[in-house]
């Protein structure tokens, strides 16, 4: 009677364990495609503007958030299941694999709105480079004009009231060219600012989830070994 009950026993435990895994399998491949849809929104390659590069940050950042609570509900829930230490690889193993696509994600923009950055003030100082040569070129036409064609009395006043409209109109130009860098330079700081603020958060995030995660576990290894306690027959002589 008694071989049997344990061979009843190790049947009923293996049956137990056969269905965790299956539970756990589909838990996981669901759990998959849902974290992977960032990743299938934005494949390599697919970011081509500063607009898309920024909302898929924000996706990304949105998702990473999710997975994290997701792997939490998942591990509170291995400790009701029989292999719960094989459960909760599974579940790092999923969330491991889920960041890993954000991370992607995330490095192709940045690289973008870096490479963009680049380009605008390259372009920009392209443009006053090219300003500043039609300038210089306009007022030294100016000046061989006056040398070539002296005029009257009035004509001296008049060419030094342009030059000075002029250089005006050129200043005023610089003026908004300046602007616009400052400009550039002052979003750029207020995103990186941004960006700051948003990782401190994240990281707080994640240590309190840490901080309740260790908290789970220690309680979990207490109820372990009373029970293992509790399942030591006594020694007898």
């Amino acid at each position: 009677m008694t071989s049997d009950k344990r061979k009843k026993t190790g049947a009923r435990h293996a049956r137990i364990a056969f269905f965790s895994v299956v539970l756990l399998a589909q838990g996981v491949s669901a759990q998959s495609a849902e974290s992977a849809s960032v990743a299938a929104r934005y494949p390599s390659g697919s970011i081509r503007s500063v607009e898309a590069a920024e909302q898929a940050l924000v996706d990304a950042a949105k998702e990473r958030a999710e997975v994290e609570q997701r792997f939490l509900a998942e591990k509170n829930a291995c400790l009701s299941r029989f292999f719960a230490s094989s459960c909760e690889e599974g579940a790092r193993e999923q969330r491991r694999a889920a960041l890993e696509g954000l991370k992607a994600v995330e490095v192709e923009a940045n690289a973008f709105k870096r490479r963009e950055r680049v380009i605008e003030r390259d372009r920009a100082l392209e443009e006053k480079r090219v300003q500043d040569e039609k300038e210089r070129q306009e007022r030294m036409r100016q000046q061989d004009e006056r040398a070539a064609q002296p005029r009257a009395q009035a004509e001296p006043r008049q060419n030094a009231e342009k030059a000075v409209q002029a250089e005006a109109r050129s200043s005023d130009r610089q003026a908004r060219h300046q602007e616009k860098l400052r400009r550039i330079e002052a979003d750029e700081a207020a995103n990186a600012q941004k960006r700051a603020n948003n990782i401190a958060e994240y990281q707080k995030k994640v240590q309190a989830a840490q901080a309740h995660q260790q908290e789970v576990e220690r309680r979990k290894a207490e109820k372990e070994r009373e029970a293992q306690q509790r399942a030591t027959p006594p020694a007898t002589r």
